[in-house]
């Protein structure tokens, strides 16, 4: 037997809403807010995997992923897009899973 599981539209990334030093509300441009919840997921995907007698089990993971372009904080203030060097965008979504200050671009 097979078992496939597909999650979808994660919109990782974008920097998270926060409070200023007076405690006002900072917005971000966060779209995903519920990196615990996709990480219980995960791991009660990977518990059915080792406790299943299938002989296969799939994660699917589509459509839009990452937001790399909800990095609106580059430093100069500007939103925009940048260039990712290889393996930014790895070490990125890493970040965005431990719910870590967003990413940036070195291009």
């Amino acid at each position: 037997m097979r078992r496939l599981f597909v999650i979808s539209d994660l919109h990782l990334g974008g920097r998270p809403d926060a409070f200023d030093d007076e405690g006002g509300l900072v917005t971000g441009f966060q779209i995903n807010n519920s990196y615990a919840a996709l990480t219980d997921f995960v791991d009660w995907a990977a518990s059915v995997a080792r406790s299943s007698d299938s002989d296969e089990v799939e994660l699917v993971v589509s459509g839009d992923i990452v937001d790399f372009l909800a990095e609106d904080d580059l430093g100069d203030g500007r939103g925009g897009a940048g260039v990712w060097a290889a393996g930014e965008a790895e070490t990125c979504a890493r970040r965005a899973a431990r719910d870590e200050d967003a990413c940036r671009p070195t291009g």
